[in-house]
């Protein structure tokens, strides 16, 4: 029997320890700013697999 890794690619959750959810893909996430409604959200790169 073969098992395959699958990603969805796409989820919420606090990786900077900031308090607030952060947007998480598999090449890394973008940091979501106190009021989420502002631009030029930080994306940090790394391998999430």
């Amino acid at each position: 029997m073969k098992f395959w890794l699958v990603f969805h690619g796409l989820g919420f959750g606090d990786m900077s320890k900031a308090g607030n959810n952060d947007v998480i893909i598999k090449g890394g996430c973008w940091g979501v700013r106190l009021d989420p409604r502002t631009q030029n959200w930080k994306f940090h790169s790394t391998n999430l697999r």
